[in-house]
C-alpha cells in the first residue's frame, strides 16, 4: 500500500529518534497504525534512516 501517513512521536521517544529524524532525508518508521476514517496515523515505535543500500539488500525492508 502506498500513500500518505501521519507519523506521530510520543514526547519519551522523541530524544532518541530526533537525530535520526532530522538527518535522514528517507526514514523507515515501524509502528501502530491508527486509522480514522480515511486518515491514517502511525504512532512511531522504532524509526530507521531508509537508504539505497538498505533497499537493495532487502526485498522487504526490515529493522536489522
Amino acid at each position: 500500500e502506498t500513500g500518505i501517513a501521519n507519523v506521530t512521536i510520543r514526547a519519551r521517544d522523541w530524544p532518541r529518534m530526533r537525530a535520526v529524524v532530522r538527518g535522514a532525508s528517507l526514514l523507515l518508521v515501524a509502528g501502530r497504525l491508527e486509522r480514522t476514517g480515511d486518515v491514517a496515523n502511525v504512532i512511531a515505535t522504532r524509526i530507521a534512516p531508509l537508504t539505497r543500500a538498505k533497499i537493495r539488500r532487502h526485498t522487504r525492508t526490515s529493522f536489522r
